[in-house]
């Protein structure tokens, strides 16, 4: 009988251990996948957030998760000051938000919803704005930036500089599309699947291929599928 007692003693010890070990392990591993360092960075998240991986080195960095949004396995990374990424009320958001650079803006409209998606506001001042009821496939991604420059070598200036994208209201972008810096795509345009925009897409216009080119005019979208 003692020597059962002391064997459940020994168990229940055994057992108290892992479960400290376990809890240690899970704090570690969170503050791996929360870095933040520096002054003045806000996270707000006033949606349903699961699984967020955050990255952020800089100053007065803003993050809003507004209510009724839905955000899961996302990283964002941040290298930068005084940045904002806004996410809106019944957007639905997975995939990786990546800022470089200060003063950026990435923000997306009410009722958006992003399957897998990779944002990419590159060099300073540059923004990606996505309005509402859009629908982003996936895979897609979206460049401010070519990330390194390409100088003209008879004046030694750069000719690549980076610039803004945006996305009007009501866009169907089609999986593994890509948006590069300096674009506007207009109300209610189509992007067709492994597109890739380098210029304007017209409001109600349909674009593919690669460089897109329209395909079709005067185009609406709906997420029934039954009309």
């Amino acid at each position: 009988m003692l020597n059962r007692l002391k064997l459940s003693l020994r168990k229940a010890k055994r057992t108290r251990m892992a479960q400290y070990l376990k809890a240690f392990i899970n704090v570690r591993n969170q503050k791996k996948r929360n870095y933040i360092r520096g002054k003045g960075n806000t996270i707000k998240k006033q949606g349903v957030i699961f699984d967020l991986k955050t990255n952020i080195i800089g100053n007065n960095n803003d993050v809003t998760f507004a209510s009724g949004c839905n955000v899961v396995q996302t990283s964002l990374f941040i290298r930068g000051n005084n940045n904002r990424l806004i996410v809106e009320k019944g957007v639905e958001f997975t995939g990786w938000f990546r800022i470089m650079g200060n003063n950026c803006l990435i923000h997306i409209g009410e009722g958006t919803t992003v399957s897998q998606a990779s944002l990419q506001a590159v060099e300073s001042d540059r923004k990606i704005l996505i309005g509402k009821d859009c629908m982003l496939s996936v895979g897609i991604t979206i460049f401010t930036s070519d990330y390194h420059s390409i100088i003209d070598r008879d004046t030694g200036r750069r000719i690549n500089h980076a610039s803004d994208v945006i996305v009007k209201d009501h866009v169907w972008i089609g999986a593994n599309a890509l948006l590069l810096k300096g674009i506007t795509v207009g109300d209610g345009s189509i992007i067709g699947a492994e597109a890739v925009v380098t210029r304007d897409v017209p409001a109600n216009t349909v674009v593919a291929g690669n460089p897109a080119k329209i395909v079709s005019k005067n185009v609406d979208w709906s997420r029934d599928r039954d009309i």
